[in-house]
């Protein structure tokens, strides 16, 4: 589940930015161009990442892959939320199918499937309501929060499943 919510919250990222655009162009004095620069970016990153991280996954582990690519979407959020001015999802499935028999998988792995496909339709609805409620700042501030606790929980609680990695370190031992 920590999987799963973990990759609802990078694909809610993308859509709830959209949100954020026009109190973005109003107070950094910005055009359209520039302010959905972020969403483009963040989508080409979402598709090509898997190129680099997936291969990554295979020789250092996932939990490795989860962990630094976790921190980084966390410290490249972070300027977002307080900027004075405008200055993972490719391992998921290989540690779902790592964790689970082939005879109970299906379960575990529409859990996982379904995840990415809910963060661009619930991030609306929840940057909806935090831009009705508040100002857009705390759009990506309620955001980090989402982040820093998912990165928490991947850290403390998503073990190691990639059998080759947990091997060569009981070899190491």
């Amino acid at each position: 589940l920590i999987i799963s919510s973990a990759s609802l919250c990078v694909t809610c990222a993308s859509s709830i930015a959209a949100f954020t655009e026009l109190g973005a162009a109003k107070t950094f004095n910005v055009s359209h161009e520039v302010t959905i620069l972020g969403i483009s970016l963040f989508v080409t990153g979402l598709g090509t990442g898997p190129l680099l991280v997936g291969p990554l996954s295979e020789v250092y582990g996932r939990n490795v892959v989860y962990q630094i690519s976790y921190a980084f979407f966390f410290i490249f959020t972070f300027p977002v939320v307080f900027a004075p001015n405008i200055a993972f999802l490719s391992v998921a499935g290989g540690s779902v199918s790592d964790m689970f028999p082939n005879s109970s998988i299906a379960s575990p792995m529409a859990v996982y499937t379904i995840s990415p496909f809910i963060g661009p339709v619930a991030g609306p609805v929840i940057a909806g309501f935090i831009n009705q409620h508040l100002y857009w700042e705390w759009t990506y501030r309620v955001q980090l929060c989402w982040i820093f606790a998912e990165l928490l929980m991947l850290v403390i609680f998503v073990p190691e499943t990639y059998v080759p990695v947990i091997l060569k370190k009981k070899a190491r031992r």
